[in-house]
């Protein structure tokens, strides 16, 4: 009996770390008035440098998970655009420029893009740069952002 009962405990405390585990994520969802949004995000990776991805469909009061793992990174960046509405970086002084792809998925870093100077130039590689704004996740293990009107 009590070997069952040990037993019991060993499996509900390995559920509940993998459950926590799997559960880490960073999600996006359209509460605006938009039938559908496009996002792509972006964030500095750990070892240096940036990576962005998109796009993302958001249907209206639908939410999408754009990182699914432990999230390590303080900061995250988003770009999103519906048929009449952008929310971009431009106005936020924190905000930071990703490249992106004008049509169809994408998911790119700085590494593949740097010329020989260091720098990144996203239209030469034919790519576009558009600035993101900026989102303060302060170290949540989870982490939902709201699109609204």
């Amino acid at each position: 009996m009590l070997q069952r009962m040990w037993l019991a405990v060993a499996v509900t405390a390995a559920i509940l770390v993998t459950s926590s585990e799997s559960f880490a994520q960073f999600r996006v969802c359209n509460r605006s008035s938009a039938d559908s949004i496009e996002v792509a995000f972006g964030l500095q990776r750990e070892r240096g440098g940036w990576e962005a991805e998109g796009w993302f469909t958001v249907k209206r009061r639908q939410c999408e998970t754009l990182v699914a793992r432990t999230l390590r990174e303080r900061y995250f960046y988003l770009y999103a655009a519906a048929a009449d509405t952008v929310w971009d970086g431009e106005d936020d002084k924190e905000g930071a420029d990703f490249c992106t792809q004008p049509d169809g998925a994408f998911k790119l870093n700085d590494d593949s893009l740097k010329d020989g100077d260091d720098k990144v130039d996203c239209e030469k590689h034919g790519y576009e740069t558009r600035k993101f704004f900026q989102v303060d996740i302060r170290e949540a293990p989870n982490y939902t952002f709201n699109f609204q009107d």
